[in-house]
């Protein structure tokens, strides 16, 4: 299964890549953001290490 995933993961990122190029050829800005996890910190994008630096 987690083969299966992986397989899906890298082509949906070429896929992605893909049609970024498209939309930056025709000038339009393009961000894409990447899931880093579903736990609420990383949805509101609030990661931080789990060691900080002080």
């Amino acid at each position: 299964m987690r083969l299966i995933s992986r397989l899906i993961f890298k082509q949906l990122t070429v896929i992605t890549k893909a049609f970024k190029t498209i939309l930056e050829q025709e000038k339009v800005a393009v961000t894409v953001r990447y899931s880093r996890g579903l736990a609420a910190d990383a949805a509101c994008g609030q990661l931080r290490s789990s060691v900080m630096v002080q």
